[in-house]
Formats: structure tokens, C-alpha cells, sequence
């Protein structure tokens, strides 16, 4: 694995301020303190736990990759979130940070035919020595993901709402664990390969492994 650096719509006043909890459901329900208006748009945010509720799956000839619904991996789900090619997870952990924190996410959408996921979400408001330096939902991340040729590609773009201009510090958070599709549903293998060194230049890390077969991956 080779990294290189390279609509849902909501008025609020639609929103019943005293709807009922479901009890069939652990999700909570969206306040006005969620709602949040950019670019002439109302979102929801969602939490964490609704941002796993719905696993989105790309799809490309021998490669998928799941994710959350912020187009992200490791971070929720029940262990098979990652990109796999011919069998294998190439990438088991793939997540983005602002300043520190974890996006909120705003509407994740997947192309019909699974080879195009959106998402677009934006920040918690943002503190420096005890003062926030960006309220929530001044920021504006869009997202996308797409498989070609046995590689995930993606894009991401910043569009700031707030008055000043942003320096901020974004980071990615990624690793790899090589286990095939029976390990990750639970398979106990008695023999593994050997992680291999990670490579690092100027704006590329490049994780490997080498199997039993003595294939590098």
C-alpha cells in the first residue's frame, strides 16, 4: 500500500421540538444544536454512532473497499472495514483529522453502481488555549472516494465560511494488517507472513508485506 500527499437537505423548522425517543433505537435524536446551515443549506450532524449505522461498500473488478459513512476505516463497524484486493486487506485503518478531531459528518451518498462515494461533513467547534479559533460549521469538507484500477483514489476539499482565514493542521491516520477475508471473519491462521519495513519519502509511505506464497503485497 503506497499513500501519496497529493444531500441530506433540513429546514429546522420542520424539526417537532419535543419528538418522542424510539425505543427500539439507541440513535439519538437530532436537537436544533445539530442543525447547522452552509451555503444556503440546512444538515443534520451526525454523531458516531449514526455515522456507523450504514457501511458504504465501493466496488471495482478484484478490489472493494467498506467504510463508514464518513468514508473512513477501522474506526467503527464490526472489524471488516478496509480495501481488499484478491482477497487480501491492504489498508485496515484509514482516518482523517482537523486540528485533532474527528469530522462530523453532514450526508454521505454512494453512486447506484458502488464506484463513487460523497461525503461531506464539517468540524466541532475548534479551541487554541481555551478560545475557539472555528465554530462549528464554518468549515465545509467534501469528500470523495473511488476505485480505479485496483487503487483507491481520493479527494478533499476545504471550503471556509468564517470570516478569517484558517491555518489548520490536517492529518491522516492509516496502517495495514494483510489479513485475508477468512482472518478478518474470525479464521485463526497458525503461520503468517513478514511485515515488511515501511518506506518513507518526501510524499509517499509505502506499507508491505510478504506472505507464505513469498509475494510482496
Amino acid at each position: 500500500v503506497t499513500w501519496h500527499d497529493r444531500n441530506r437537505s433540513f429546514d429546522p423548522r420542520d424539526q417537532e421540538a419535543d419528538a418522542p425517543r424510539s425505543p427500539q433505537s439507541e440513535e439519538r435524536i437530532p436537537t436544533l444544536d445539530d442543525v447547522i446551515l452552509i451555503d444556503d443549506k440546512w444538515y443534520v450532524a451526525a454523531d458516531s454512532h449514526s455515522a456507523d449505522a450504514l457501511p458504504q461498500v465501493l466496488k471495482q473488478g478484484d478490489t472493494f473497499a467498506v467504510f463508514d459513512r464518513l468514508g473512513e476505516m477501522g474506526k467503527t463497524g464490526v472489524g471488516e472495514q478496509g480495501l481488499y484486493h484478491l482477497g487480501t486487506r491492504h489498508l485496515s485503518i484509514w482516518e482523517l483529522f482537523i486540528e485533532e478531531r474527528r469530522p462530523m459528518l453532514l450526508s454521505s451518498t454512494m453512486k447506484k453502481d458502488n464506484s463513487v462515494l460523497v461525503v461531506e461533513f464539517t468540524t466541532p467547534d475548534i479551541h487554541n488555549d481555551g478560545e475557539v479559533i472555528l465554530h462549528k460549521g464554518k468549515l465545509h469538507v467534501y469528500r470523495s472516494l473511488i476505485l480505479v484500477d485496483g487503487t483507491l483514489h481520493g479527494r478533499l476539499q476545504l471550503t471556509n465560511y468564517a470570516a478569517e482565514t484558517l491555518d489548520l493542521r490536517i492529518h491522516y491516520r492509516f496502517a495495514a494488517d494483510y489479513h485475508d477475508i477468512f482472518e478478518v471473519r474470525g479464521a485463526k491462521r497458525e503461520r503468517r507472513g513478514t511485515m515488511l519495513p515501511d518506506e518513507r519519502a518526501e510524499r509517499a509511505v509505502t506499507l508491505g508485506y510478504r506472505g507464505l506464497d513469498d509475494v510482496v503485497r
